[in-house]
């Protein structure tokens, strides 16, 4: 939301939208210093307007692997030994937060559809990328001066904050992914919109399901 307020003041300070074909030049120019000092914060999370189709052709490449290499990471993060106890544990955590998804995943219509997607897929896709990617990332790349354990380190914080032991492989690898996707593309869109498409899959996949009477929270 602090994004899109600021994109919103440039244009109402300067004139020409953050979007536009003028936005760099605009950026750049002395008679916008002030409105350019208010966005500075954003451009050093990353967004910038600098993505072309290739950029985005990549990354939707990138999502679709992603899914193939979170199939497997789960199967491994299934078999992974642990006692009883954390058994237990972790598949009740595991059960409540399933059961949570379906509560907000209810899905009756198109509309309920377009709604979902907004809250579930694209708000955690806006708002993951730029504290993770944007701020933890980029911080730890200043603080170790490597970037490969930045991205290791970020992506491991990134799994763990979900508390989910069963889905901790396939995020971790979904971080590196993305970590790696902002180190080299240089722009927080890109990974919005691979985190996206992640998010909206599943999503879609709910709603597939809801509209076949299948989704039901377990008793």
């Amino acid at each position: 939301m602090g994004t899109i307020a600021g994109f919103i003041l440039f244009k109402i300070l300067t004139g020409v939208s953050i979007w536009g074909p003028d936005a760099l030049q605009a950026l750049n120019n002395p008679a916008y210093a002030n409105a350019n000092k208010l966005m500075q914060p954003f451009k050093h999370l990353g967004f910038n307007g600098r993505v072309n189709i290739k950029q985005i052709g990549l990354v939707i490449g990138i999502a679709c692997a992603g899914l193939l290499l979170s199939g497997a990471l789960s199967e491994l993060n299934e078999i992974i030994p642990i006692s009883k106890h954390l058994q237990t544990t972790f598949r009740k955590m595991e059960d409540d937060y399933s059961d949570g998804i379906l509560v907000m995943a209810t899905m009756k219509n198109n509309w309920d559809y377009l709604i979902t997607l907004f809250v579930i897929a694209l708000l955690p896709a806006i708002v993951e990328e730029t504290f993770f990617r944007g701020g933890v990332q980029q911080l730890l790349v200043a603080w170790f001066k490597k970037p490969w354990i930045a991205i290791v380190v970020t992506s491991v914080f990134f799994s763990a904050i979900h508390f989910s032991y069963y889905g901790f492989l396939p995020r971790a690898a979904l971080g590196v992914m993305l970590g790696l996707l902002f180190y080299y593309g240089k722009s927080i869109w890109l990974n919005i919109l691979a985190h996206f498409l992640n998010n909206a899959i599943a999503v879609t996949q709910l709603y597939a399901v809801a509209r076949s009477g299948k989704l039901t929270k377990k008793p």
